[in-house]
């Protein structure tokens, strides 16, 4: 039976679809270099330092100073959603678009797998090697301790959440390793340890002075050489490498052009009506993406207390 007037009207408002509370964006896929591959697998090529000797005499035999090549790959995977819509759901969302926003949801899910991607690529083992059969993990140069306090001149002891001072040891380091950085540091942080990060005096003088972040009704910004890229909190695990075994938390700090993630397809949508299913209507997104650190000296990562300790 057709729904009269009068019925739709006492329908609108029940019938208006929500998006519950998700991240839909990719938060760090700006944050990073991508490009694109048509194979399950893609090597890059790296050229070490090479370091130059001074001519000693005239006429003298042409040194021999090789350049050490590396290789690093990305291996890309398939990650896809997919769900029936009930021809009684779509009936009974007839004041809503249920299969858009169910499609919605789907590539939301797709952007936090890329986001994934991008932190196991930060944290995570490097396939190595001329074929691809080796591995290599963040060495520990690269890393910084939860408990470190250099530059602090307070000092103190025990474990610490992110600070201003960890930022400068993490910029030291890549500094140090290339005698000058040309562009600005990337974050890949949660909520927990910007917040953290929030109460140190230094960063929020910047916070929240006139036309800062904060007055704009944002946090997001650039700090410094600072650049802080949010995720959230369902990407905290060990297997995302944004917690360690001691359950402190991971944050990167890192060039854009450290890390690559590669795609073989960015993003694949059908909706169809399945036969198989009743007519149901089939609505279905995938992605195909993989991701390696490039520079293992532009990524460094900081171990953060989660409680937000900063003293």
């Amino acid at each position: 039976m057709p729904a009269t007037g009068n019925e739709t009207l006492q329908q609108e408002f029940a019938q208006n679809i929500l998006q519950l509370t998700q991240q839909m964006q990719s938060a760090l896929i700006a944050s990073v270099a991508t490009d694109e591959t048509h194979g399950k697998q893609k090597r890059y090529t790296n050229i070490a330092k090479v370091t130059a000797t001074k001519k000693q005499q005239r006429h003298a035999t042409t040194p021999n100073t090789p350049a050490t090549l590396s290789n690093v790959w990305t291996t890309q995977e398939m990650w896809e959603a997919q769900d029936w819509i009930d021809r009684f759901d779509d009936a009974r969302s007839i004041l809503g678009n249920l299969t858009s926003e169910l499609n919605i949801s789907f590539v939301s899910a797709l952007n936090r797998v890329i986001d994934a991607v991008a932190l196991r690529s930060l944290g995570g083992p490097v396939t190595t090697g001329e074929t691809g059969g080796s591995t290599v993990s963040i060495a520990a140069a690269q890393q910084i301790a939860v408990s470190s306090r250099k530059y602090d001149p307070k000092q103190g002891t025990g474990d610490v959440a992110l600070t201003v001072y960890k930022l400068q040891q993490a910029a030291e380091k890549i500094g140090g390793a290339g005698g000058t950085f040309d562009g600005v540091y990337q974050v890949a942080l949660p909520w927990s340890q910007l917040m953290s990060l929030a109460s140190d005096t230094r960063f929020a003088s910047w916070l929240y002075n006139q036309n800062r972040p904060v007055g704009s009704g944002s946090f997001r910004g650039q700090w410094m050489n600072y650049v802080f890229n949010t995720y959230e909190d369902s990407m905290k695990s060990t297997a995302n490498y944004t917690l360690d075994s001691s359950a402190d938390e991971l944050v990167y700090v890192y060039a854009r052009e450290a890390v690559k993630l590669d795609f073989a397809e960015r993003l694949f949508t059908r909706v169809i009506e399945d036969k198989d299913h009743s007519f149901d209507t089939d609505v279905y997104a995938s992605t195909m993406v993989g991701g390696a650190r490039r520079d293992l000296s532009k990524v460094i990562q900081i171990a953060c207390d989660p409680t937000g300790l900063l003293l």
